[in-house]
């Protein structure tokens, strides 16, 4: 399984932006809320679509990663320079570390989903589980929680999408019209 925390953003291409965090609750769970400011990136990130291209790194894209308390999901959103939603990427885990409040940690399972700006759903990335798997990097009963959690996202997102993307959304406006005072500011 492969770690990632919440500031490592060297995969994203993004070499330099401002990021900030804060607390808060959905569902009455908590959940830590980041904010990452694009200000530079080395290499852009493309999503393809049939509408056009996404382009998801470049400087003043900002994500808002949304990371609960437990797994098994791990949520980031990205928004246009003009605050427009693009994509919902979610990160099926094994498990979250809050140990570092101020950089949060995850067993990635290989196994994402994907919320498009259409709100098409996509289940991703099940050849890299499956290459996991047999090359002995997560064991079989991680490989059906997996897809056991994949799955039950699907369905919580198929009749719940519309919800979730207007949750990002007015976390996004708090967070970067609001700035609540549990902020915390710093470049990447």
């Amino acid at each position: 399984m492969k770690i990632k925390t919440c500031r490592d953003k060297k995969w994203a291409h993004i070499t330099e932006a401002n990021w900030s965090f804060a607390r808060s609750s959905f569902k009455g769970h908590p959940v830590y809320l980041s904010l990452i400011d694009i200000k530079s990136n080395d290499q852009d990130m493309i999503v393809k679509h049939g509408y056009g291209d996404i382009f998801i790194n470049r400087p003043g894209i900002k994500w808002i990663q949304v990371i609960p308390s437990e797994g098994p999901y791990w949520f980031t959103s990205m928004f246009s320079e003009k605050g427009e939603f693009l994509q919902l990427y979610i990160d099926i885990v094994g498990w979250i570390d809050h140990s570092d409040p101020e950089d949060p940690s995850m067993s990635d399972m290989y196994l994402d989903i994907i919320v498009e700006q259409d709100l098409q759903l996509y289940l991703i990335d099940r050849d890299e589980l499956d290459s996991a798997c047999a090359a002995g990097e997560i064991d079989s009963v991680q490989y059906q929680k997996a897809i056991r959690d994949a799955e039950a996202m699907m369905k919580w997102l198929e009749r719940n999408k519309e919800k979730a993307v207007r949750q990002l959304k007015k976390w996004y406006k708090e967070l970067t019209e609001n700035e609540p005072d549990s902020f915390k500011n710093s470049a990447i």
